[in-house]
């Protein structure tokens, strides 16, 4: 699928906020509902991932937001493997990169203070 200017449009204004009606993406392109809801459609269907919501973490209890970079003791697919699937269950991690060179992850998180940083 090709993206001209007005799937560009409806993807900028989604990443602003992902609830906007297709309806009022199609208003400020100048196209009908119809065609609206049928790009919409295309572009959820071919385009994108998932529309997701990013929570505030302080209504949360999170007053930290923080990083680190982690080199692992062996570089194998089975280390990778293992220390991707024990972040997949901390609610905390907001995102996780494999890097090359002396360090394998970088790892961006959030805390509540500081002792949960250490945690």
């Amino acid at each position: 699928m090709i993206l001209d200017e007005i799937y560009k449009h409806f993807v900028k204004r989604l990443q602003e906020d992902g609830r906007l009606p297709s309806k009022t993406l199609g208003d400020e392109v100048g196209i009908t509902p119809t065609a609206s809801s049928y790009r919409m459609n295309s572009l959820m269907d071919k385009c994108i991932r998932k529309i997701v919501a990013i929570p505030e973490p302080k209504a949360f209890g999170y007053h930290i937001e923080t990083m680190c970079m982690v080199a692992l003791n062996e570089q194998t697919e089975k280390a990778f493997d293992s220390f991707v699937s024990h972040l997949s269950y901390r609610d905390e991690i907001r995102d996780c990169k494999l890097l090359t060179g002396s360090v394998d992850f970088y790892v961006r998180f959030i805390a509540k203070d500081n002792y949960h940083v250490e945690d």
